[in-house]
């Protein structure tokens, strides 16, 4: 047995064996990182799909806010004039509305017909 001599070829099956073990050991590693990076991925998606979903529902309870804000506004201001309005017609007493004049309106017209 010299230095290039070849091994026995019940040593060289073997070899042949592990390598053959390794190849395949390798590919399945590949297939494995493969599927694991897969679905890797579709849990980023289905992040990414959740996060706008919430920027479109949080946008759209702004805009509910803003519109809930402007009705708040309106009904405020319709509660204003019905306390005023209360006001007027307590102040006058329970038949107010019928002896007391109404306010002048300065600028109300008076329409006559043209003297004949």
């Amino acid at each position: 047995s010299g230095c290039g001599s070849r091994p026995p070829p019940a040593m060289e099956d073997a070899l042949e064996a592990f390598r053959q073990t390794m190849r395949q050991a390798v590919q399945d590693a590949e297939v494995a990182v493969s599927a694991k990076q897969a679905e890797f991925l579709q849990v980023v998606q289905r992040i990414q799909q959740g996060r706008q979903t919430l920027a479109n529902e949080e946008s759209a309870l702004e805009e509910e806010r803003a519109e809930l804000e402007r009705h708040q506004e309106q009904l405020r201001i319709q509660q204003e004039e019905v306390s005023r309005l209360r006001e007027e017609v307590n102040g006058r007493g329970l038949f107010g509305c019928c002896s007391r004049p109404p306010p002048p309106q300065a600028d109300r017209q008076l329409d006559f017909p043209p003297d004949v």
